[in-house]
């Protein structure tokens, strides 16, 4: 993927702007790389799972290992 989430804040937390619109051109860059349908429709129902954990758990705190650890579970 050509994009990356910015550091534009004073004590380094990524932001992502739009993750469900990163999430869709994750989708469709593996699309233009010829993926298996199966493989595509994998990836975007993993990557929905953790946009809603992300907005809804994290609540705008980083990401570290306890957390992440909260999400694989």
């Amino acid at each position: 993927m050509r994009l990356s989430p910015t550091l534009d804040r004073a004590d380094d937390e990524l932001v992502f702007p739009d993750l469900s619109k990163w999430i869709a051109l994750y989708i469709y860059d593996c699309g233009q790389r010829l993926y298996q349908p199966e493989t595509l429709s994998h990836y975007q129902n993993a990557l929905k799972r953790f946009e809603r954990w992300y907005e809804t758990v994290l609540e705008g705190k980083q990401i570290d290992r306890r957390n992440g650890k909260q999400f694989a579970y």
